[in-house]
């Protein structure tokens, strides 16, 4: 088999089960792009400078990890859901004559293509909605409202090490499934 065949194998299935997979990727984009946003406002400079401005980011900070326990358990079980469509279509797999480690293998790649697309796509919509939600919380606590634009790398660089995470586990428990299964 050639270096190629695993990933267009993996594209392909993504793109043959798009019924099912294309709903997990928007909920992935939302819940990457929702967690972005809090974690956005949990370590902003500028409200820390706003009366109660230090009240906020603690709030923001619950905030964080309530999101983050959601999109975990989320993410799993919507995981867990798509697997469970796909159990006839790994099991012909085996039948056919691919072992589980060539599964493994399709496996990892439709993993790795789900977790870029997410993060990648979570995060650029986070950036762009987090000006508005900034803006949002100045006009309820009426305060004056500073033009410009930022991204915060932090908050970036948590939410990807996040989500990287939970498609991680996500991973090792599809390849679970995969060896303990029978065709």
């Amino acid at each position: 088999m050639g270096k190629l065949f695993f990933p267009k194998m993996a594209a392909g299935n993504l793109v043959r089960n798009r019924r099912f997979v294309f709903p997990y990727l928007l909920t992935g984009i939302i819940t990457v792009a929702m967690f972005y946003n809090i974690t956005f406002l949990a370590w902003h400079q500028e409200i820390r400078n706003m009366p109660g401005g230090d009240t906020i980011p603690a709030i923001m900070y619950l905030g964080t990890i309530v999101v983050g326990i959601f999109s975990i358990i989320f993410l799993l079980y919507t995981n867990s859901f798509l697997i469970k469509r796909r159990h006839k279509e790994i099991g012909l797999y085996n039948i056919l004559g691919m072992s589980k480690r060539h599964i493994a293998v399709v496996l990892l790649w439709e993993t790795l293509y789900t977790c870029l697309v997410t993060i990648v796509g979570g995060i650029l919509l986070g950036i762009l909605l987090s000006k508005l939600l900034l803006l949002l919380l100045y006009k309820i606590l009426f305060f004056t409202v500073q033009f410009g634009f930022s991204v915060n790398f932090t908050s970036v660089a948590v939410t990807a090490a996040l989500f990287a995470g939970i498609y991680l586990v996500a991973l090792m428990r599809n390849l679970l499934h995969v060896s303990l299964s029978k065709p």
